[in-house]
């Protein structure tokens, strides 16, 4: 009996020392093994059956099931899976690209220095963004802030504040070009790939590196001015100007640049440092743009841009101006001849003039039905919203820049006082 019990106690002692072994030991003597089923303590079968509340919807059973597939699923076909999701939709996209912009299998191809129907300009918070907006419903490419037709629709043309440099008297300062292509400042809409694929082979991986700076001084020294030398890479046939009353200009501009003051109602810090540079590369005879505060810095800049777009218009290198808040986009395309040549936006524009002549003002959708929303001032793009930023001519300080903005704006066809609508 002593010799039985140091066996089976050895044979205890043996079970607890290895989960390999013990298990085998324990069966051998008969010794419950110590596995966790036999640890745990019994459930209650209800418990068991009880189903979770989410069971019956069809979404739970789905995520189930998918989370089971995917606890089974080895480690790399795991990966796969993460990139697959992650890059395949930019990989669809640049393909898409590829396939209508640069295979020539769908449309011929538009190179960088293949003649457009048109550029329009104006300046920042003019409403341009909605402009582009519009065109698109009536089925034209009218790209915004971008003539690179190699990665984006503007076969058709361009609208954008910063292709107005091709209409800038002159040619680029040296400070100008090193100011301008210091760095890159997102909120100022500039960026060298807005013009051209480009030459120096800068990566679109890289937002802004030294290669782009380079690009960036090729630009800017090709294209300042380079409508009067004529010597533009790329052509347009039709240049227009697009215009927006001064004061309702610089009250977006200050929603977007000025941040408000926070001891003075009604107050605003300066601009921007982003606006301020870019303001004092293009017109650096003016050196108090940091000095003069958020209303006149706004005030100079738009009154400077449209003076020169202006100035280029009087020597016929721009064709034509129009007042944003009175012109639609039919009658847009109409100016740059592009009902002309494109059937799908003149059947658009047809529809529209038809549904007016029986008294719906309004434009189209997407689909080329007619809307009863009209459409052509701000919308898109809203920054002023509600005109909770609201200026008034007595709120520009400087005289010089006063008689400027009433000039510009008289020119426009604008009214510039306290009372204007």
């Amino acid at each position: 009996d002593a010799l039985s019990t140091r066996v089976h106690s050895h044979q205890l002692k043996m079970a607890h020392r290895s989960d390999r072994h013990g298990g085998a030991v324990k069966r051998r003597a008969g010794v419950p093994a110590a596995t966790p089923a036999s640890t745990e303590t019994a459930r209650d079968a209800a418990t068991d059956e009880r189903a979770h509340p989410l069971a019956k919807w069809w979404a739970y059973a789905a995520v189930m099931r998918a989370l089971k597939v995917w606890d089974a699923m080895a480690t790399w076909k795991r990966y796969a899976w993460i990139t697959l999701v992650v890059a395949g939709p930019y990989v669809a996209w640049v393909c898409y690209l590829w396939f209508h912009l640069q295979s020539g299998l769908l449309r011929p191809r538009v190179a960088v220095d293949h003649p457009r129907p048109v550029l329009i300009v104006g300046t920042q918070s003019s409403g341009t963004t909605q402009m582009s907006h519009q065109l698109a419903r009536i089925g034209l490419e009218v790209g915004h802030e971008t003539s690179d037709a190699t990665w984006d629709f503007a076969r058709d043309g361009t609208i954008s504040w910063l292709h107005g440099m091709r209409f800038m008297p002159g040619r680029a300062q040296p400070a100008t070009i090193a100011s301008m292509c210091r760095r890159f400042r997102r909120n100022m809409g500039w960026h060298p790939a807005q013009f051209r694929a480009p030459a120096l082979g800068c990566s679109y991986r890289s937002t802004w590196d030294a290669c782009w700076s380079a690009e960036c001084a090729g630009i800017v020294t090709r294209e300042w001015g380079c409508a009067a030398r004529g010597t533009c890479e790329t052509p347009f046939d039709v240049s227009l100007l697009q215009l927006r009353h001064p004061l309702r200009t610089m009250e977006s501009l200050a929603a977007k640049f000025c941040p408000p003051d926070d001891h003075l109602a009604g107050a605003f810090k300066p601009p921007h440092v982003d606006f301020l540079e870019t303001a004092a590369a293009l017109w650096p005879e003016r050196t108090d743009w940091n000095t003069s505060g958020c209303v006149d810095a706004l005030g100079w800049y738009v009154a400077l841009y449209t003076r020169d777009m202006l100035a280029a218009k009087d020597a016929g290198f721009i064709a034509d101006a129009y007042k944003v808040e009175d012109t639609p986009p039919c009658e847009v395309a109409s100016r740059a001849g592009l009902l002309l040549t494109n059937a799908r936006a003149r059947g658009r524009c047809e529809t529209v003039m038809r549904r007016r002549k029986e008294g719906v003002n309004g434009g189209v959708d997407g689909r080329g039905r007619a809307t009863t929303t009209t459409t052509t001032a701000k919308g898109k793009n809203v920054r002023n919203e509600n005109g909770r930023v609201r200026f008034q001519a007595r709120d520009v300080v400087s005289g010089e820049l006063r008689a400027l903005i009433a000039d510009v704006a008289a020119r426009g066809g604008y009214r510039y006082d306290d009372e204007e609508p």
